[in-house]
């Protein structure tokens, strides 16, 4: 039985492949981690800008951040508050139904939904909605007395 041969040129080759694999593996993960903290920069900054008043910049942060990443629950929930604090009412009903669409059982953002009803005048919308909030309540402390 004889030993066989390593050929060292399919080895080499071998090598840099894994050894490309890995700096691209990590270029690409070091790009991710930048664009989520960007979105969480972003996400700051907008927060910042409403809560000194600065509604418009605010949104075109918020925009920013949801052309980047259109399922980011926050930058929905934040910008239909944004919206509402502009009198924009359609455009806030609308972040809002996609901030719930996200997460259906965000007990803020169905109280958000019910004030915005009740700005736009829909009476019938705005008590299911609070009827809805009322009922998350209950659950979420039903939650924590368990």
């Amino acid at each position: 039985m004889s030993i066989p041969e390593y050929d060292y040129k399919s080895y080499a080759t071998l090598e840099f492949s894994l050894l490309f694999f890995a700096l691209h593996y990590e270029a690409g993960l070091q790009l991710m981690i930048s664009k989520v903290m960007n979105i969480e920069n972003k996400l700051s900054d907008a927060v910042l800008a409403f809560t000194l008043g600065e509604e418009i910049k605010a949104r075109e942060l918020l925009l920013e951040i949801l052309d980047e990443k259109p399922s980011c629950f926050d930058a929905w929930r934040a910008l239909a508050e944004v919206h509402l604090a502009l009198n924009e009412t359609d455009d806030a009903e609308q972040a809002c139904l996609m901030a719930l669409e996200l997460e259906p059982e965000d007990l803020a953002s169905v109280v958000s939904l019910a004030r915005i009803l009740v700005r736009k005048g829909d009476k019938d919308g705005a008590e299911e909605a609070t009827a809805r909030a009322r009922i998350l309540g209950w659950k979420e402390e039903l939650a924590e007395g368990s």
